[in-house]
Formats: structure tokens, sequence, C-alpha cells
């Protein structure tokens, strides 16, 4: 992992994710989005960039742009920024958990590994 010397706004990211999730492509897109700010050190908030990993991603590229550009995810992701602010959540990465547990920061895989464990075996109920 490489430390990119910019910080891109994210807001048109967390946008073209949702729509990779909503074409069932999140995943694919998600790694592209992960290789290319960490490791190609590009920027994530460039419409063309995210346009580049949708392809990649078997997304249709036209579609993702017009969604992008006409602010089709952006309540969704103004939604999701808010229930994040009133969850108290400031750290990031954060996973949730069950929607109850989070895991704040780069944690060990083993962290991750145990509390999923748990939430399966009903031992984090509260």
């Amino acid at each position: 992992m490489k430390r990119p010397p910019l910080i891109p706004n994210t807001r048109k990211a967390h946008e073209a994710t949702e729509f990779a999730r909503d074409s069932s492509q999140l995943l694919d897109f998600h790694r592209g989005v992960f290789q290319a700010y960490w490791e190609r050190e590009e920027n994530i908030g460039d419409i063309a960039v995210l346009c580049r990993i949708a392809t990649d991603s078997g997304i249709d590229t036209g579609d993702l742009r017009a969604a992008l550009e006409d602010g089709h995810y952006t309540a969704r992701v103004e939604e999701q920024i808010a229930w994040t602010r009133a969850a108290g959540i400031t750290g990031v990465p954060t996973v949730i958990f069950n929607e109850k547990f989070a895991v704040v920061g780069a944690q060990d895989y083993t962290l991750f590994k145990d509390v999923a464990q748990r939430v399966v075996d009903g031992k984090l109920s509260t």
C-alpha cells in the first residue's frame, strides 16, 4: 500500500460504489477503487478514473457517468453519512458488525475474524 500524495474528495467514489451495488458488481468495483487509490495512487474523486474502474469491473460506463453527473446516488450517500455521524463514527475505516458492533481503525485480521465469529455464534447480542 502506498499513501497517495493527494487526498481526494471521495463523495463521487461513494456514489459510484452505490451504483456498482445496484449493478451487482460491488465486489469487483470496490477492489478496483481500492487498487486505484492504494496501489496506483490515483484520484478516486475523478469521474474519469471511476469510469475506467467501472469498465474494468464490467459496469456500463455511460450509465455510471450519467448517474454521477445527475446526482442519482447523492441522497443515498448523504443518508449513510448522516447515519455514521449519528452513530458517533469518526474513524476510517470503521467496520460495523450486525449493526451493533464497530471495529475502528486498521486492525489485525484475527480481530475481525473473532468479532465476526462471535456475532455468528450469538455471543455478541447486546
